[in-house]
């Protein structure tokens, strides 16, 4: 499970005024409150909202975008659980502060050169997740741990 990387950490001013970009449709705005949906679930802290989420998770510092990244592959567990597909899951884990850091500062040109690889980050999550469900059954329906 995914812990909150500031916890005990001092926050720099810098840190302090990072802000998620909002999303530019109606589909992405779901998904992102959809994330926070799942993240409170997963982690059972209730975030205020999806700004305070972000506040947590999103930094430049290495250790905390891997904390950021497990709660990525965290929310695509929970939500392939909860029966979504895993494409939808693909735009949930899009909407996560670690996605959302890599691409706040950037132009719009920036960003959609920036899309190929980040969609294929958020796959991946969702295929790591996919496969540990798996394996997790799999395990369970043949008693091997």
């Amino acid at each position: 499970m995914a812990k909150s990387p500031k916890a005990g950490k001092e926050t720099t001013s810098e840190e302090a005024l990072l802000l998620p970009r909002e999303p530019d449709t109606e589909k992405g705005q779901q998904a992102r409150e959809q994330y926070l949906v799942l993240a409170k679930a997963a982690l059972r802290v209730n975030f205020e909202d999806y700004q305070t989420l972000f506040q947590a998770y999103a930094s430049e510092d290495p250790e905390d975008q891997q904390t950021a990244q497990q709660l990525d592959r965290t929310v695509a567990q929970v939500a392939l659980q909860a029966g979504h597909s895993p494409r939808q899951v693909i735009q949930f884990v899009a909407q996560g502060p670690y996605v959302q850091c890599e691409t706040r500062a950037q132009s719009p040109e920036e960003k959609k050169a920036a899309l190929p690889k980040l969609l294929h980050y958020a796959k991946t999550q969702v295929d790591t997740a996919q496969k540990q469900r798996y394996t997790e059954y799999a395990n369970a329906v043949t008693g091997k741990i």
